[in-house]
């Protein structure tokens, strides 16, 4: 049977004829390979009231997968094995746990009208490779959706329609490269969001809208760069939240609403340099939260609201090279919460109770590897 190819074709129109398919390129039409499925016959994820055809194809020349379907079918998202065989397709809404581990997944494309990203709908595919598109339409990602999908590679631009990123959705993602930009439309980082996606390379960018820094929101994230900017929003850096992100090699600003500084927060974030100002929002200071963050340079100043420096809060921090000063409403100091701070070279602070017994003066072991002691019973200096 001859086949009857339309008359005036449009660029990339498909045309199909029993099995074979074809495209028309603006010069001529080019045979596509195989796989061509009628949504309307398939149960799986369909939308049988509005049926189409998708095509997808190898470039022969390049081997990059690409995949046609018509306009009309909005917010139509199918993945693909190595052989460019369809391995499933839904509609609007990817459904939770869809494709969980799946090692024989290797293409994804997300259509846009897709409006949410279900929990775990790719974890665990970690032969998932190429670029990741998250289109616009889509306002919710569930935790742990592309967790472990370490081969995606590319930038990842995270559109301003999501507010949420949940817990574990972007972990060990470690391909990943250049900046990372969270737009202002996102109130929540959750817990080990991006957690050890080292690969990103340039700077990251938290919104003016993020209330919280999930635990270990980026941990190891080691590959960024530049100054590392907590914006005003935030209220709460959770623990390890930027521990081992030695690549930041700029100053740290930390936002006048954040009121508390989880363990190990800033931990062994050795590039970061300046002078460290705590905000007087701040009322807690965790254990290890900036330990051996040698690169500081200058002052060192914690707000008036803080009441608690934990255990070797700032342990290391030896490139400091000019004063201490801690507000008045601190109520404990670890006794190694200094240690190693060999380069300050004066601290005052007022205790607002006694924190250490009468006959064994506060030490830091640090602070030029001298004690301290109180000179009036109020203020600490060091001799």
């Amino acid at each position: 049977m001859p086949l009857s190819f339309p008359s005036s074709p449009t660029v990339n129109q498909i045309y199909s004829s029993g099995s074979l398919s074809y495209k028309w390129t603006g010069n001529n039409w080019v045979k596509l390979s195989n796989a061509k499925i009628n949504l309307s016959n398939s149960s799986s994820y369909a939308n049988t009231g509005n049926p189409s055809n998708f095509v997808s194809s190898v470039d022969n020349l390049t081997g990059s997968v690409s995949i046609e379907f018509p306009s009309r079918v909005s917010g139509l998202t199918i993945v693909v094995d190595s052989s460019n065989n369809p391995k499933g397709y839904a509609l609007k809404t990817i459904p939770n746990n869809w494709q969980i581990n799946s090692s024989s997944l290797r293409g994804m494309q997300i259509g846009n009208g897709v409006t949410s990203i279900g929990s775990s709908s790719f974890y665990g595919c970690y032969n998932l490779s190429g670029s990741l598109v998250i289109p616009n339409s889509v306002t919710s990602i569930g935790d742990h959706a592309f967790a472990l999908c370490y081969r995606l590679t590319g930038n990842l631009t995270i559109p301003n329609s999501i507010t949420n990123i949940g817990n574990y959705v972007f972990d060990t993602c470690t391909g990943f490269t250049g900046s990372l930009n969270i737009p202002n439309s996102v109130t929540n980082i959750g817990n080990q969001a991006f957690g050890y996606c080292s690969g990103f390379s340039e700077n990251l960018i938290i919104g003016n809208s993020v209330t919280n820094i999930g635990n270990s929101a980026f941990r190891d994230c080691s590959g960024f760069i530049g100054n590392l900017n907590i914006p005003n929003s935030v209220t709460s850096i959770g623990n390890y939240a930027f521990q081992n992100c030695g690549g930041f090699n700029g100053n740290l600003t930390i936002g006048n609403n954040v009121t508390s500084i989880g363990n190990y927060g800033f931990e062994s974030c050795t590039g970061l340099t300046g002078d460290l100002n705590i905000p007087n929002s701040v009322t807690n200071i965790g254990n290890y939260a900036f330990y051996l963050c040698s690169g500081f340079t200058g002052n060192l100043t914690i707000g008036n609201g803080v009441t608690n420096i934990g255990s070797a809060a700032f342990y290391q921090c030896s490139g400091f090279t000019g004063n201490l000063t801690v507000g008045d409403s601190v109520t404990n100091i670890d006794s190694t919460a200094f240690y190693g701070c060999s380069g300050l070279l004066t601290a005052s602070f007022y205790i607002a109770k006694t924190v250490v017994d009468a006959n064994t003066p506060f030490t830091t072991s640090g602070l030029g590897y001298v004690r301290a002691r109180a000179s009036d019973g109020t203020t600490w200096l060091v001799i």
